[in-house]
């Protein structure tokens, strides 16, 4: 995919290209997406054993710019190996509904590395990556953050999956007066690790909560490892938790820096090694 000399002038025509080919374990495709800015008014469809290559997030960038009521830059449903590598999705297409950056359902299996999401919409319910369906995913070195005024709900959502991600930054600031905040929102029976990552969050409106991570559910398992959960709130009767445990879930913290506080409802809480931001441990 190139602007000028390519076999494609846009991601969305590569994508439908490879799955008209019947792509599989003996047949297996690679999208390059050469630097560039590549404005899209629909989403990418993804199909199985197709990876997806940029030159790196700051020079390969894909931006879904019209849409409906809902919209994604790219969804996979029902795939195997697909790779996404260095490259950005960004989502201004501010849908009414909701707006999703990446979309994951239907026992898809997917492996992240050097990309970043960003979101721009300042309507709608905002999520940047959505995993779920008993699908699986991989992530490395992956960056989540949004433009000013952008009205993003939650950075990561894992709905009955099982996720592992290693190196993430995730940067949210809120001054929505409708919305909470959450870096990384796990349901159901999903297992998700996280090591190596930053969470951090500031929510600038009254009365609204700034979550890095909650769980919420029956059965579902999260361990954070060698991270720093840092939520922040600028005004009065506001609430920041590094971590939100409810219903039969099981946190674990190991050797993190943690700041505000959690909440166990119901659920199993593990800290080891844990300190906050003053140097003070977290039993």
């Amino acid at each position: 995919v190139a602007a000028q000399g390519g076999d494609f002038t846009s991601p969305v025509d590569a994508a439908e290209w490879v799955a008209a080919q019947g792509p599989g374990d003996l047949n297996r495709f690679v999208i390059l997406i050469t630097p560039g800015v590549y404005s899209i008014p629909e989403e990418i469809v993804l199909p199985s054993y197709t990876s997806v290559l940029g030159d790196g997030y700051l020079v390969s960038r894909i931006i879904r710019t019209a849409g409906g009521a809902d919209t994604r830059v790219a969804y996979c449903s029902g795939k195997t190996h697909i790779t996404l590598h260095d490259l950005t999705l960004r989502n201004e297409a501010g849908g009414s509904t909701s707006n999703h950056v990446l979309r994951v359902d239907g026992s898809t299996s997917v492996d992240l590395q050097g990309v970043a999401f960003e979101s721009a919409g300042a309507t709608g319910t905002n999520y940047q990556l959505y995993i779920e369906g008993n699908s699986q995913l991989a992530g490395r070195d992956l960056l989540f953050r949004h433009d000013a005024g952008a009205r993003v709900h939650r950075a990561v959502e894992v709905e009955t999956s099982e996720v592992s991600m290693a190196h993430a930054t995730i940067l949210m600031v809120s001054q929505s007066s409708s919305v909470d905040i959450y870096g990384v929102f796990v349901m159901g029976a999903s297992t998700v690790y996280l090591r190596d990552s930053t969470i951090a969050m500031v929510h600038q409106a009254a009365n609204r909560f700034a979550y890095c991570t909650f769980l919420s559910g029956v059965g579902g398992t999260m361990q954070v490892s060698n991270s720093s959960l840092q939520p922040v709130t600028l005004t009065a009767g506001n609430n920041r938790y590094y971590g939100s445990n409810l219903d039969e879930h099981t946190a674990k913290y190991f050797c993190c820096l943690l700041d505000g506080s959690t909440t166990t409802y119901g659920g199993i809480l593990i800290r080891f090694g844990c300190y906050n931001s003053s140097g003070v441990a977290v039993p």
